[in-house]
């Protein structure tokens, strides 16, 4: 039972950092996204037109600047048929090295909040899970 404890900590952080706070459309079909542990990252919408025609929409270009973080940060919408989860920007997006850095200084803070708070959940998780391997 504590390692079910310990794995659902580590996978509530993990989610955390791929929450976005901001997205950026770009030039074409791509999305630039900040996420919530300082990670630029860019993602190119193009080969989910040949997968899902409704993201065809977005080329629409007044739809695609319409891009919005839904509430939570998990997800990016345009309108209530298109959207995309965040977690698939994290992990299959390219690194963003020219990104906009308005907002370095927040979320440096941000982070620094966050890791503080992961360690301090880290410390009570560890003293949770052993009390739990005694049992």
């Amino acid at each position: 039972m504590h390692k079910e404890f310990c794995e659902a900590d580590s996978k509530e952080t993990h989610m955390q950092n791929m929450k976005a706070r901001k997205v950026y459309p770009l030039e074409g079909l791509v999305i630039g996204v900040l996420f919530a542990d300082g990670t630029f990252k860019k993602y190119d919408l193009e080969s989910l037109c040949d997968k899902w025609p409704v993201f065809k929409t977005l080329y629409h270009r007044a739809l695609f600047e319409d891009a919005h973080i839904e509430a939570g940060g998990h997800g990016i919408v345009w309108n209530e048929d298109v959207d995309i989860a965040t977690e698939e920007v994290y992990i299959n997006g390219i690194e963003w090295k020219d990104a906009p850095r308005e907002d370095i200084p927040v979320v440096r803070l941000v982070a620094q909040f966050r890791e503080l708070r992961r360690a301090a959940k880290v410390r009570y998780s560890s003293l949770r899970c052993a009390k739990y391997s005694r049992l």
